[in-house]
């Protein structure tokens, strides 16, 4: 244990976890070396290189031993980052070897804060073991050995802020550590978050030829170099250290102008383990990775804008937002860096949405999963980074061909034109995750993704989407470098589109599908379900709750920023950038000016854009959750009727979509058309009087045919003013427009027949494109040849806003791709008109007259409707317990860490607890708790309000542990890898069910690391057979007998998130003849569940139809069938779930 470690107090409240072709020549020595040891007899179990000193921080020199088991081998080691066993710099010496450690002196390494050993253990001159490393940092001297400008070493480049080569920053800025301010709080700054050292060559850094620092732009395995990755605890907590693969991450910021570029990591057998298994983002997420980032901030930072914007919080917000949401979210840490022992500042781990990371989280194989992202290198177009692009084609062109019937609204989610799940039929697109991807990206203002405003809003960028091929998801949307949000006038920014991106392939996005779907009513029903939601009372992206998250991740950096400070706050700027000025100012703003209003602002743009309606949602005068029997739930709207029912189900049920529509612009219609031989004025495409007098009129479509195809459709022959002359050719088509009767309709629709490109303008402004460059010019051409074989949908329903009472006008800028190509063509349609929800109320539907009383449990789901128009859903569950329905498990200490480190004594310490979370005494006589372990509770056994019991492995081990004695002792032992608990009443009636795991997103640092499962709420009303519900104690050993600190501190969860697809493990399980199977639907729809073999085969069916959401179960009888392991499977609108059971005969 370092020194530090020892000298930090620890606290009860334990800290979360935040804390080219020559190339690949080397690479493959690398792996020849490790050949030829092993040819050369290399032991069966690794050589254990000794040291003596922990890693970590260091407040005096010491002296360091390097040692192995093994006597008489050499050890070499080099303090340079080079690697040791190939560094002909490399220090030799028989094991036991000792050195000094002092940063000051510079004979053997940099100056620098951090002392850096890679070591190895060599026999006959072959490595008999990995190569390590060890860092030592020694904070207190960090100013004293980093001067403002100074290189560390000759390894490293001359500081240099100007020119064309990368720029490169060295040291801490005086003004910042000395100064009154912070010279108190600067070693604690270095000291506040955990630490990431990098230790490798300098060359695969700095060299011009091969180093990757220098040559930031390049990609690909070619430009990834080894290196060992270490973490370091403050804290005292365990790090790791890991041999590792880097490469420089980003895009624009691989700019030689940015001095801190970030960094990817990347975890292969060829460097030595072929997963970093570690919990990086303890027990939010998963333990193994395959890669990681390290980012920083980029765009509005100190050390490459110089901007006094910079917050380092901006990107991880939305990304925190996606995971309030429910929704799938890549996780991150901060950390201080230390390249080679010198300090870089200020970083952040993040995951990767890539192949591997879906078989993290979803199951399967890497090669399972297509990932697609947009290439900015490649001109902003997507590109397949994993898998291949073809679900994300039939997504595409079933969006382009529209969502006005219900046949391409459900194929997409996989179901048939009914909206039952089709097992045949891939599910392309998680409709609830688009649109809670999108809500985050209103929210706070994305200028850059996933359709950039710096590339005129005709590119995607910054998005990644993922799906595995053959599952039952579809797509999700990945928030991802979220820079560019929170910024200028929170009223004025608006990124709700419509937007032209996406109207091809190679442009396709998120925003644009979301644009497309819009156009079918259950979607912009369950849209508004989501604003609904998201937006109102206690809602994830309301103003308190947004403000909340943000200041969460600023109290993470409040001291660590001070280092970066002092790092890179005067890397564009003299006096440095420093917390207390510009970054608290940049926090506050976005505290006190932006998040305020913003929830408002959004949900205006989306009234404004028929994305909400106006019609009122029923409030409810209880909050949901745990109420008392009898207490009365009234329900209010100011107009219409009100709706509600009690089972789950939702009030209106729609059925199919019915679409009216009315033509404004028949391709019949007069049109003015000429080919321009020279620059024409904008006015043409802006002036509603603008003289067209010198125009071609006529009607139909415009073009020519030199070969055979268009020739009957061209009414307007412009063959001779454009073939082998011109690529462009304008069209204007006037138009009437009744506002007051166009503002009842929710759809408005062009049709374009065009070959090959073109730009709509309404009454001035752009509304529609495809295949138009940028800029565009009187001659430009088309990006792409594009036939036209039938007309193409473009929806305008966002642009309502831009038509006008009586006069408009509709111009086109037509493009042929050459002016050599035999053929062209460009016409017109415009419509407008009504979708309506075609659909009842629900038979369980009840009017509301009078308040409800609430006598039990219940899930109430009310809409308002007047006339036809139904208001978004409000959702509220309230609970009520009575007698043993109070009598709560609220802790599980299941596989406890042994008492002494060598000991195998760790099941005598487990335990369980209960309890009484009701306002009166609770009998507890006959009460059992079964299955994965056994104990019955005795006669005459009272329980109080607000009192714990607790039952354990071991009576004794238990008292010398935790000095008081259990209520009792169980039979058996609770099951280090998971199983079912069961609580029962004397009659044998299941109170609860539990089936806890050791796997995500079970905490995983209950499984062994001391820590015991707590409950999130320290009155448990909500099912608890969801790990949701559950986290890892406060203290090691957890907290028998009290309520746990980490339960006391979790807010209520939301209503909306008590029900979730789920299917629970079987019980009893294993079985004889009979079990039950319960599962959660999230929503009404169409449920399948299937006992399957070992072979895949159904060998029986159990359920096959239309359910309500909610908690159902179901007994099988197995006696038909032979003893032996199955599976069964659940299949619904949300997805796909299997689990194992065992039959006994």
């Amino acid at each position: 244990m370092s020194e530090y470690s020892v000298a930090i107090s620890r606290s009860l409240q334990r800290k979360v976890l935040m804390k080219s072709f020559v190339h690949f020549l080397f690479l493959m020595l690398i792996v020849l070396l490790n050949e030829i040891s092993t040819a050369q007899g290399e032991p069966e179990a690794e050589e254990h290189l000794i040291f003596s000193h922990s890693r970590g921080f260091y407040r005096e020199n010491f002296n360091l031993t390097l040692s192995s088991a093994t006597p008489g081998v050499e050890i070499r080691y080099t303090l340079d980052g080079t690697d040791p066993s190939l560094s002909a710099k490399a220090f030799k010496g028989i094991s036991p070897l000792q050195m000094i450690i002092d940063p000051a002196d510079t004979t053997s390494h940099d100056l620098a804060p951090g002392v850096c050993v890679r070591a190895v253990v060599m026999q006959n001159g072959a490595a008999i073991s990995a190569v390590k490393a060890h860092t030592f940092i020694f904070v207190e001297r960090a100013a004293e050995l980093s001067p403002d400008g100074k290189r560390p070493g000759p390894g490293w480049p001359t500081q240099r802020m100007s020119g064309d080569q990368q720029w490169i920053n060295y040291g801490l800025d005086a003004s910042v550590h000395r100064s009154a301010f912070y010279r108190d709080k600067f070693v604690p700054a270095l000291l506040d978050i955990p630490t990431i050292s990098v230790v490798m060559d300098l060359k695969d850094l700095f060299n011009a030829q091969r180093g990757i620092y220098v040559n930031a732009g390049q990609h690909s395995i070619d430009w990834e170099r080894p290196c060992s990755l270490e973490l370091l605890d403050p804290q005292g907590g365990d790090g790791f250290q890991i041999n590792a693969g880097i490469r420089i991450r980003g895009g624009y910021s691989r700019s030689n102008q940015n001095p801190k570029h970030a960094f990817r990591f990347f975890f292969r057998q060829l460097y030595g383990e072929g997963k970093l298994k570690y919990p990086l983002f303890g027990d939010e997420g998963v333990d193994e990775f395959d890669s990681i980032d390290l980012r920083t901030s980029q765009n509005y930072s100190w050390s490459f804008d110089g901007s006094d914007l910079n917050t380092m919080n901006r990107d991880v917000f939305s990304r925190d937002s996606q995971r309030d949401l429910g929704q799938p979210y890549t996780r991150s840490r901060y950390y201080h860096l230390y390249i080679n022992g010198t300090y870089w500042g200020l970083f952040q781990t993040q995951e990767r949405s890539e192949a591997s990371f879906g078989a993290s989280y979803w199951g399967g194989i890497a090669e399972d999963y297509d990932v697609i992202k947009v290439a900015a290198d490649m001109g902003y177009v997507i590109e397949a980074t994993d898998g291949t692009l073809d679900a994300w084609r039939r997504l595409w062109e079933t969006a382009r061909d529209g969502f006005l019937n219900d046949s391409s609204y459900y194929y997409v989610q996989g179901c048939s034109p009914k909206g039952v799940r089709d097992p045949q039929l891939p599910v392309l697109l998680d409709l609830d995750n688009l649109i809670d991807y999108l809500l985050v990206t209103y929210i706070a203002g994305n200028y850059d993704a996933p359709v950039s405003s710096f590339l005129g809003n005709t590119s995607p960028n910054n998005f990644y989407t993922l799906c595995r091929r053959g599952g039952d998801q579809g797509f999700l949307f990945f928030q991802h470098d979220a820079e560019h949000t929170m910024r200028n006038d929170p009223n004025g920014v608006d990124r709700t589109g419509p937007y032209p991106a996406g109207s091809t392939f190679d442009k396709s996005n998120p925003q644009w599908l979301h644009q497309r779907l819009m156009e079918h009513p259950h979607y912009r029903s369950r849209f508004a379900d989501h604003v609904n939601r998201h937006f109102f009372r206690d809602g994830a992206l309301t103003p308190a709750v947004n403000i909340k998250r943000f200041l969460d991740r600023k109290e993470e950096i409040d001291l660590a920023i001070i280092a970066e400070s002092a790092r890179w706050g005067d890397s564009r700027r003299e006096p440095a950038f420093t917390r207390d000025k510009e970054w608290l100012s940049a926090i506050n703003w976005i505290v006190d000016s932006f998040f305020p209003t913003r929830t408002q602002v959004v949900l205006n743009q989306l009234k404004n854009k028929g994305w909400f309606p106006i019609t009122s949602v029923p409030q409810v005068n209880l909050p949901p959750g745990r109420v008392a029997k009898g207490s009365l739930l009234q329900l209010y709207s100011p107009v219409g009727k009100i709706y509600y029912c009690v089972d789950g189900s939702d009030p209106f049920v729609p059925s199919v979509s019915q679409t009216s529509m009315k033509t404004l612009i028949a391709e019949s219609a007069v049109k003015y058309v000429t080919v321009p031989s020279a620059f024409i004025d904008f006015n043409w495409r802006r002036l509603d009087n603008y003289d067209l007098s010198s125009w071609i009129r006529g009607t139909g479509a415009a073009g020519y045919e030199r070969s055979s195809g268009y020739e009957s459709q061209i009414r307007i022959d412009v063959g001779e003013q454009m073939y082998n002359l011109q690529t462009s050719c304008y069209m204007r088509i006037p138009f009437q427009v009744n506002l007051a009767e166009l503002k009842k309709d929710n759809l408005i629709l062009l049709k374009v027949k065009y070959d090959d490109g073109f730009i709509a303008y309404l009454n001035g402004w752009k509304v529609a494109e495809s295949l138009s460059p940028s800029p565009i010019e009187w001659n430009s051409a088309a990006t792409a040849n594009h036939e036209s074989s039938d007309w193409e949908l473009f929806s305008l329903t966002a642009n309502a806003n831009r038509f006008i009472d009586g006069d408009n006008f509709l111009a086109l800028h037509a493009l042929n791709v050459s002016a050599g190509s035999s053929d062209f063509i460009i016409s017109a349609e415009l419509s407008s008109g009504k979708i309506t929800n075609s659909g009842s109320l629900s038979p369980a539907a009840i009017e509301y007259v009078q308040p409800l009383t609430l006598s039990r449990s219940t899930q109430v789901k009310a809409r308002t409707v007047l006339t036809d128009d139904w208001s978004a859903l409000t959702a509220a569950d309230y609970y009520v317990l009575e007698g043993l329905d109070n009598l709560r498990i609220t802790e599980i200490h299941y596989h406890p860490m042994a008492q002494e480190l060598e000991a195998d004594d760790g099941e005598e310490f487990e335990f369980i607890e209960l309890k009484n979370i009701g306002e009166t005494p609770l009998q507890l006589d006959g009460v059992t708790i079964s299955s994965g372990v056994d104990y019955i509770f005795p006669s005459d056994t009272e329980l109080a309000p607000g009192q714990f019991t607790v039952i354990a492995a071991n009576s004794d081990a238990f008292e010398l542990r935790y000095h008081f004695r259990p209520q009792g002792q169980y039979q058996g032992q609770l099951n280090n890898s998971g199983e079912i608990l069961a609580l029962n009443d004397a009659a044998g009636d299941t109170l609860i069910r539990i089936s806890y795991d050791d796997q995500y997103p079970w905490p995983n640092s209950a499984d062994g690391a001391g820590y015991s499962l707590v409950t999130r709420q320290i009155d448990p009303y909500i099912d608890q057979d969801d790990a949701r519900q559950w986290t890892a104690s406060s203290i090691s050993g957890g907290t028998p007998g009290r309520d746990d600190a980490v339960a006391a501190a979790v807010q209520e969860p939301k209503s909306d998130d008590l029900f979730d697809f789920a299917l629970d493990a079987n019980y009893p399980n294993p079985f004889n003849s009979r079990t039950t199977i319960t599962f959660y639907l999230p929503r009404v729809g169409h449920a399948r569940l299937a006992i399957i073999n070992l072979l895949g085969q159904q060998v029986d069916l159990l359920i096959d139809q239309q359910l309500d959401s909610g908690r159902h179960r179901v007994q099988w009888d197995g006696s038909h069938l032979a003893a032996g392991v199955y599976f069964y499977r659940l299949q619904c609108d949300d997805g796909s779930l299997f689990r194992k059971l065992t039959l006994l005969k």
